[in-house]
């Protein structure tokens, strides 16, 4: 995935006592911070939550001032920070907040539980799949194979794309993904599967 991040790439593996090993893994196109403070994964300033984050937060600067005045502290000027502190002090509400087109997935290391969001008309893309107990989020199903996953097609989703000439929200293209509708988060931890709920809708 390096051509979608030239710019820089981070891995962080987490050993959970709960949910059993937790990597997240980003490639990094820098723009509106471009030091290496805006690296990811990112942590949030409390260290209990852990980011990666695809897109832009176009009001990150006044989320950022608020933020600041309710005591959280910031090391960067990546709207990626706003992001992860904005969950730790607003929860799954940090959605309702942000101006902007988006994917994101943060892991609770101290509730073991992922969240992950998609922005409200569905800018940047968000697949998730479930086996054998385990998760797995990506904004690209190029690597869907190093998860496991043998490449068999969806037919639903191939007679979607032979009929409209794209592959409609939620299929996806292989068998056993699907894409986080437009406006929508998840919620996951170990003992049950992922649940999605709609944030937002078109009036």
């Amino acid at each position: 995935m390096i051509s979608r991040g030239p710019d820089g790439s981070g891995v962080v593996t987490l050993t959970d006592d709960v949910a059993g090993p937790i990597r997240l893994g980003h490639r990094r196109l820098a723009i509106v911070d471009t030091s290496d403070a805006g690296t990811q994964p990112m942590w949030s300033d409390c260290g209990r939550y852990i980011l990666v984050y695809n897109g832009e937060v176009y009001n990150a600067d006044a989320l950022r001032s608020d933020l600041r005045d309710r005591g959280r502290r910031f090391s960067s000027l990546s709207d990626t920070e706003v992001i992860v502190n904005g969950y730790a002090e607003w929860g799954e509400e940090i959605v309702d907040k942000l101006c902007g087109m988006f994917a994101f997935a943060i892991w609770d290391t101290r509730n073991h539980c992922l969240f992950a969001a998609r922005d409200r008309v569905g800018m940047k893309p968000l697949y998730v799949a479930e086996k054998n107990g385990n998760i797995a989020l990506a904004s690209d199903l190029r690597d869907w194979h190093t998860w496991g996953f043998t490449g068999d097609v969806d037919f639903d989703a191939l007679g979607a794309y032979l009929m409209l000439g794209y592959v409609p929200t939620p299929l996806a293209i292989f068998a056993g993904a699907r894409k986080l509708e437009a406006g929508s988060t998840l919620s996951w931890s170990p003992d049950k599967p992922y649940k999605t709920h709609t944030y937002w809708q078109a009036p």
